[in-house]
């Protein structure tokens, strides 16, 4: 009893000795475009995550914090739930990484710090991920041709954007709806087709006194970052635009896209895009292929190529199971992108919020 009676004393003590060696931030206030948004991915070439940002950004400064967490144990037990910082400093011409549970931080140029993506640690992890130069250059890169053994040819990109409702409320602000399909096609030498459907489903919400000031923000610290801003960027994160600008090898086809997407008014509050895959060239070049012992991930054929690395990581027991996930058809989608703003505005923010925290070591500069 004695114990706990101390116990109980000792306690508001503790409090106040905790509250007195945090220091207070003294750094100035200043007006900040701060974004949330809620993301959620899915389908064959992506475990299930779900994902939250809140973007900071000022004229010369952006910070970024983003956390994953993935719905799969072996994705967690691979991987680990993702909580990343990135701060962008262009009145300094450099980016921080900031590493929290190491207390600790990695400087880079504005080109940035070169870092294998999430995608990239999944497919290492996986075993995807030889020390041969030339099958990374080949995993990485979309081939519209389809390689020596399957030759295809590239038909005209289908392009579609169709207004739909209007004026319903989501997340909180008055939105009009826009429904984008985009086809990519490739056909061999026997008029087999291989088809690439994405769809984007954007509700655009009207500029309010809220959004303008935080886009006008936003706006001057991209213009100052990049010479030319993709259209793209307004809609989907940086990873799916580059998956579209790889499906995509045709600039002048990506150009007229962003040309048409600039046309719609407004901003993204919610995004749902989809891709389905159909894959029905070079039959007897597929059923005569030999499996690769070290299965790589191939962007050409990214469900056969990745049923292939579950099929070799689970072993023989599980292969039916893993084949029946792994197939591609016209109902099932390869990858389910959704994203959700939950709040834009300005709000006052510390300076210290742009700066590498107090005690973080450097661990790495580049």
């Amino acid at each position: 009893m004695k114990t706990l009676k101390a116990g109980l004393l000792a306690a508001p003590a503790l409090l106040l000795a905790a509250c007195a060696s945090a220091p207070k931030d003294t750094t100035p206030v200043n007006d900040t475009s701060v974004i949330r948004s809620e993301y959620r991915m899915d389908g064959v070439i992506f475990p299930a995550a779900k994902m939250t940002e809140v973007r900071y950004t000022r004229a010369d400064q952006q910070r970024i914090d983003e956390t994953t967490e993935f719905d799969s144990w072996l994705a967690r037990k691979l991987t680990g739930n993702a909580e990343s910082t990135v701060i962008t400093r262009l009145d300094r011409n450099l980016i921080w990484e900031i590493h929290k549970e190491s207390k600790s931080y990695t400087e880079c140029p504005l080109t940035g710090c070169d870092d294998a993506t999430l995608w990239d640690q999944i497919r290492s992890d996986m075993g995807g991920d030889e020390d041969t130069s030339e099958d990374e250059d080949n995993a990485s890169s979309f081939d519209p041709t389809g390689g020596e053994s399957c030759q295809l040819t590239a038909q005209k990109p289908v392009f579609k954007v169709t207004a739909k409702d209007k004026g319903r409320t989501i997340n909180g602000y008055k939105a009009d709806q826009y429904v984008v399909s985009l086809e990519i096609a490739m056909k061999d030498k026997d008029g087999n087709k291989d088809t690439n459907l994405i769809t984007m489903d954007f509700w655009v919400a009207e500029h309010d006194a809220a959004i303008n000031s935080a886009l006008a923000m936003e706006k001057t610290f991209s213009d100052a970052l990049y010479s030319k801003v993709n259209p793209l960027d307004r809609f989907v994160s940086a990873d799916i635009n580059a998956l579209l600008a790889s499906m995509l090898a045709n600039s002048a086809e990506l150009k007229k896209i962003g040309e048409q997407l600039s046309k719609i008014q407004g901003y993204p509050v919610s995004v749902k895009m989809e891709w389905f895959s159909e894959k029905n060239t070079c039959p007897q070049t597929a059923a005569t292929e030999e499996k690769e012992d070290s299965a790589s991930f191939d962007v050409n054929d990214p469900v056969g190529s990745l049923g292939s690395m579950a099929s070799g990581f689970l072993s023989g027991i599980a292969k039916k199971e893993v084949e029946k996930r792994f197939t591609p058809t016209a109902d099932k989608p390869v990858l389910t992108y959704i994203q959700n703003v939950k709040s834009i505005g300005i709000e006052g923010r510390h300076d210290s919020l742009f700066n590498v925290p107090h005690g973080y070591k450097l661990q790495d500069r580049r």
